[in-house]
């Protein structure tokens, strides 16, 4: 009769369990469902005429996105959709690709036809850096960095850049860029080439 007693209760105690894990289960469904909107917006506009091309994230819920206009920088907020003008726009300048450096929280951004890589503070806007990268007929078009360069590629020629980086991502001389020819079985073909480039995680 004891044991009997000690199986029921135990049994009820599993049951317990399980109806409170399931009662769980439905008040977490239910708030997601609730909210599936409440975290990130679906949509962030950008300012009419913008015409923007490449984009980046950055430290937080902070983005980047560039104008193929003017090379203005719009920077924001994935989760709240706020944002504006990081970096004005300038004549003759073009920004292509980009990517943030998290250490020195620099933003690199590759200036296609203009042959230029330009780099400004992700939280100010500040220039901090501008590099001729290519003076003949090139098109930069995107970049990476990683923890001891940036690379840039060309589509319009057969090689790719480096800008190395000190160990806190500190930017170099411009007479430090370096040229790197792309060989073996890369073919270059009539228009556009090399496009994205990216890292592996060594």
């Amino acid at each position: 009769m004891h044991e009997q007693s000690q199986s029921d209760l135990s049994r009820q105690r599993r049951l317990l369990q399980v109806l409170l894990a399931g009662a769980l289960l439905l008040v977490s469904v239910s708030v997601v469902a609730a909210m599936p909107n409440s975290v990130f917006p679906e949509i962030i506009p950008l300012p009419d005429g913008h015409r923007p091309e490449g984009i980046a994230t950055g430290r937080g819920t902070s983005f980047y996105a560039g104008s193929l206009g003017d090379g203005s920088i719009y920077a924001g907020d994935l989760r709240t959709g706020a944002g504006g003008i990081l970096v004005p726009g300038q004549a003759g300048r073009v920004a292509v690709g980009l990517n943030v450096d998290l250490r020195s929280n620099l933003l690199f951004v590759a200036g296609g036809p203009t042959g230029m890589a330009y780099v400004y503070d992700a939280g100010t806007g500040e220039e901090a850096g501008a590099f001729l990268l290519t003076s003949g007929d090139g098109f930069v078009n995107d970049v990476i960095v990683t923890r001891e360069a940036a690379y840039f590629t060309n589509s319009f020629a057969p090689e790719f850049y480096r800008i190395p980086l000190g160990p806190r991502g500190e930017l170099p001389d411009p007479a430090d860029v370096e040229t790197i020819a792309l060989g073996g079985e890369f073919v270059s073909v009539p228009g556009f080439n090399s496009n994205v480039i990216e890292a592996t995680a060594n």
